[in-house]
């Protein structure tokens, strides 16, 4: 007499797993499932699964991946370019001005920052000189008190350390300027010294702002260059 065979859990559950993947593929079993994945019930179901897959170690990982994949840069895409995607993308953009606009400039100051974004902004400055120079005049002309709250900051800031008032400071800043204009009355490039340039910056070295071997007597054009070179500087370092 054959001896009765038994099953363990292992094959059990296969045997389970080929006969609902059997009956899955089915006609009958086609039918069935349209009508069970349009219930709530499926739907509940299939929300926590998705959210303990996503919680989960391998779901966390696989997550990762696609967020860096090529896959997902294709999707979003091809659904930002759809009529669907620019409108629901319109949209957000009128419902959310403040957060559109908090990431305009944190993406504006890291193109700026980086290598190709301060090239492309030298270059623009030289190509639109003349309407960047227009636009601060314009500017100026309407934020005069701002102007007037820098300025009266940088000579209080002098003033604390050189224990002067504001209108000292001002009147001690234009002698120094003449005398430094006396003293150097060309600019090393052969032109009239228009302004007096301090070697040591006044900003970092308030100390030496009216010393008299701390100046240079440089023309407009070339007191730019300096200042542009500095800003340079002080990105590199």
């Amino acid at each position: 007499m054959p001896s009765k065979k038994y099953f363990t859990d292992a094959e059990r559950r296969a045997a389970e797993v080929r006969s609902t993947q059997k009956y899955r593929k089915s006609q009958k079993g086609q039918v069935v499932l349209q009508v069970y994945y349009k219930t709530d019930q499926y739907k509940q179901q299939s929300r926590e699964n998705s959210s303990k897959y996503e919680q989960s170690i391998h779901g966390k990982k696989h997550r990762k991946e696609f967020q860096e994949s090529d896959a997902r840069k294709n999707i979003l895409h091809k659904y930002d370019t759809s009529e669907k995607g620019r409108q629901t993308k319109k949209l957000w953009k009128k419902n959310n001005p403040e957060k559109v606009k908090s990431s305009a400039l944190k993406w504006c100051k890291i193109f700026r920052n980086s290598e190709s974004g301060s090239q492309w902004m030298v270059q623009y400055r030289i190509d639109n000189k003349e309407i960047l120079l227009e636009q601060a005049k314009i500017w100026a002309k309407n934020n005069p008190k701002r102007i007037l709250e820098s300025r009266k900051k940088s000579l209080k800031i002098l003033g604390d350390v050189l224990d002067l008032d504001m209108m000292e400071v001002k009147a001690a800043l234009q002698a120094w300027s003449e005398s430094i204009r006396e003293d150097y009355p060309k600019c090393p490039c052969g032109k009239k010294s228009e302004h007096a340039h301090h070697c040591w910056p006044k900003e970092f070295f308030p100390e030496n702002a009216l010393d008299l071997n701390n100046g240079l007597g440089v023309c407009i054009k070339c007191h730019k260059e300096i200042h542009k070179i500095l800003k340079k500087m002080d990105k590199l370092y």
